[in-house]
């Protein structure tokens, strides 16, 4: 072609695509992805945490799961007991304490030293607190002192006879309350003396000589319910 009718066409630089995605590619700093210093790699939009807002850049609480207190340990020497039928318990349960009964207390007036002695020997086995009077007046006077639960009276008595110390203590009931049991000793009941002795207050006789089973029969039946009984033993049949 002749040269004067070539125009002038304006020269293109061509480079193949190979030549471009060989070539790395210089992208300014603000454009630039940051790289990983792993594995040299740019980091995307995906791998990068979220860009907060200072709205939400505020604290969020986080909810505290309840925190329960541990149960203590039971003490080792706790045991729980099943229940139990009353009736079963009743059986080993100790039986209640009461309180020792008193001895009875006898007085005894009598004047002669010889019966005195003989009565104490008669009464010896018998759980009984034994005091002995030598007159109707020392009778009056330990009634009031002793406090007997009984009296053996001998008629009989010096200073004072066994009917006028009775009397004495009738009166002395009167004013304070109770009868005491008042026994005569007497060898003159057969004699026709019985309706005196018992007008004179007291409740009935023994004759002389004494006999241990109608004295141990007395103290039985006159023996108080609330106090410790004499001799269990005794029956009151063996009297007379």
């Amino acid at each position: 072609m002749p040269d004067s009718e070539t125009k002038a066409m304006p020269i293109v630089s061509f480079r193949s695509a190979r030549t471009l995605r060989d070539k790395p590619q210089i992208l300014p700093e603000s454009d630039a992805a940051p790289l990983d210093q792993a594995s040299n790699t740019p980091v995307s939009e995906e791998n990068t945490p979220a860009q907060m807002s200072p709205a939400s850049a505020e604290a969020v609480p986080v909810p505290v799961p309840e925190l329960k207190p541990e149960p203590e340990p039971e003490p080792e020497t706790a045991t729980t007991v099943p229940a139990q039928d009353t009736n079963t318990l009743q059986s080993f349960e100790e039986p209640p304490t009461t309180t020792a009964l008193r001895k009875m207390k006898v007085l005894t007036a009598e004047d002669n030293k010889t019966n005195q002695l003989v009565f104490r020997k008669m009464v010896k086995d018998l759980d009984i607190e034994l005091q002995f009077a030598n007159n109707g007046e020392e009778a009056v006077d330990a009634y009031q002192s002793y406090g007997p639960d009984m009296i053996f009276m001998d008629i009989s008595m010096p200073k004072m006879d066994g009917k006028s110390a009775t009397k004495a203590i009738r009166a002395l009931e009167a004013h304070t309350g109770g009868h005491i049991p008042i026994v005569a000793l007497t060898a003159h009941a057969m004699n026709g003396d019985d309706n005196g002795i018992l007008a004179a207050g007291l409740d009935h006789y023994l004759t002389k000589p004494m006999r241990k089973n109608e004295i141990h029969a007395a103290i039985a039946m006159h023996c108080p319910a609330d106090i410790h009984p004499p001799n269990p033993m005794v029956e009151l049949s063996e009297a007379g």
